[in-house]
């Protein structure tokens, strides 16, 4: 039976799962600025779709994103086997908001999804303004932001605490030195006071831990329009680093 009739499947947010995207869903599904996003759709029935494209607006710049179709289908109208579309739309660069429609190409003629649409938001740098020194073993970090970082270096590992809050009390003076070096029973921790660089070493000096860059406080939105913020830290991992004792994850925290 031949349908003139075209179902389009695009969920950007899924199912909700938490562990992996499937076909159908927006990846990611909270951008941010800096990230393409890629647009994975089926449709019903699916040899009858010859072609398809997205087409795109963020109010500033639009164009087309031809779709890839992947799957199994020979040919239009000769097997019923699966096909997958999916298209690329270009990172935003500053914030804002994104619409996209779908195109399919039929032997029917032209059809159109509904319109789709995200929001980004800021990628800010983290900028250090005070540290304040809470003995040998532990220190507070005041970020702009309203962003603190508590750090703890415990009798067995380091504990690192983000927090955002104001801070009322009175930091130190940057200028006294470059680092601030947190002393324990394993080793040492040294913070950069004016690039908030971070090197954990062991007893011997040999590196434990080295950040790569600043943190940066990245805004999403979530499906609902609700914004965000999430804090992004990258650290050096050696080639003989093991992670362990992540356990289960219900969020867009990315272990």
């Amino acid at each position: 039976m031949i349908s003139k009739s075209i179902t389009i499947d695009h969920k950007p947010l899924g199912n909700g799962q938490p562990y992996f995207q499937q076909f159908g869903e927006r990846i990611p599904r909270m951008p941010s600025c800096g990230e393409p996003v890629v647009l994975t759709m089926t449709a019903e029935p699916k040899h009858q779709v010859e072609a398809a494209q997205v087409r795109w607006n963020t109010g500033e710049s639009s164009g087309i994103a031809p779709c890839t179709c992947l799957g199994t289908s020979d040919s239009v109208g000769n097997s019923p086997g699966d096909r997958y579309w999916t298209a690329v739309l270009p990172a935003m660069k500053k914030p804002g908001e994104m619409t996209y429609q779908f195109i399919l190409q039929t032997g029917f003629g032209t059809q159109y999804s509904q319109q789709y649409s995200y929001r980004v938001g800021r990628n800010t740098e983290c900028r250090l303004t005070g540290v304040q020194s809470l003995g040998d073993h532990e220190c507070l970090l005041i970020f702009d932001e309203d962003l603190t970082l508590h750090i703890q270096a415990t009798a067995h590992s380091i504990q690192m605490i983000w927090g955002n809050e104001k801070q009322s009390v009175k930091p130190d003076d940057l200028s006294s030195g470059d680092a601030l070096t947190l002393k324990a029973p394993w080793g040492s921790a040294s913070v950069g006071l004016h690039d908030f660089s971070l090197a954990v070493t062991d007893r011997e000096g040999r590196s434990l831990l080295t950040s790569v860059s600043p943190p940066v406080i990245r805004e999403v939105y979530s499906g609902d329009q609700r914004m965000l913020r999430y804090v992004k830290q990258e650290f050096f991992s050696p080639d003989d680093e093991v992670f362990t004792g992540f356990g289960e994850r219900y969020t867009r925290i990315n272990h």
